[in-house]
Formats: C-alpha cells, sequence, structure tokens
C-alpha cells in the first residue's frame, strides 16, 4: 500500500496549519482534533501495538506544557497526536521520538538564530515529521 494519493491531502493540511500558526500563533482546532481523532481510530484499528508509542510525543507535550505552565500550546499537543502516530507507523518506535526531538531542536535553532523569546513551533512540527518521513521511505531520497 503506498501513501501517494493521501500526499496532496496532507500538504494541503499542514500548508493551512503552518499558515494558521505563523500568522496566528494558533493551529485551529478544526483543524487538529478530526485528524488526532482520526490517526487514534485508525491506529487502534489497524496497527494497535503503534498506538502508546505513536503518542508519546503528544503525551511528552502535555506534561511538558503541565510542568512548565506555558510555550507548548494545545494546539501543537492535539497535531503531536497524528504526527507522532504517522512518524511512528512509517519510521518504528524511534521515528515518533525522532520527529518530536527534531522539532525541538529546529525550533531551538531558529529561536538561537532570530534572538526572539518565542516562535510558532507547528512548522518545526511538520519538518521534523517530514525529515522522519523522508528518511524511512526507501528510494525517496
Amino acid at each position: 500500500m503506498t501513501l501517494l494519493p493521501s500526499i496532496p491531502v496532507l500538504v494541503i493540511w499542514a500548508g493551512l496549519l503552518v499558515r494558521s500558526d505563523l500568522r496566528h500563533r494558533r493551529l485551529p482546532d478544526g483543524l487538529t482534533v478530526p485528524p488526532a481523532v482520526s490517526a487514534l481510530l485508525v491506529t487502534c484499528w489497524f496497527a494497535p501495538v503503534f498506538l502508546v508509542p505513536g503518542l508519546a510525543w503528544s503525551l511528552i507535550y502535555l506534561l511538558l506544557a503541565g510542568l512548565t505552565g506555558g510555550g507548548i500550546g494545545g494546539g501543537d499537543i492535539k497535531l503531536a497526536v497524528p504526527l507522532g502516530i504517522l512518524a511512528t507507523v512509517i519510521g518504528g518506535i524511534s521515528g515518533g521520538l525522532l520527529a518530536a526531538a527534531l522539532s525541538g531542536l529546529l525550533t531551538s535553532v531558529v529561536l538561537v538564530g532570530t534572538g526572539r523569546s518565542s516562535i510558532p513551533h507547528g512548522p518545526a512540527m511538520f519538518a521534523g515529521t517530514l525529515i522522519v518521513l523522508v528518511s524511512a521511505v526507501p528510494g525517496s531520497v
């Protein structure tokens, strides 16, 4: 089975979320909740072994948001559900964790490079996931 037919949908979805995050510093529920619920349902049905590892990114963000009281928003937590599951299903457990780590690293690099104290995190989440997906799919580079 190939992911090729879904790529245009993923690109449009990512574009809408990145645009919203960059313009309004917000990842709207209408664009994060349905994919999160869909990813959970599909994973439970077809690949339940990936459910807990796929949710690790979201659970880490939920914990960080609770401990720090800021920085990671609800939109980031909800977006981490489908991205974490996707990265885990395609790249294995290490793929999901790598996507999360890369997104944090990319955000940190941009923060240091621009001298800003905060930036939207959604674009880095998509970039980290994309790096994992491209590196995990044979013949994609």
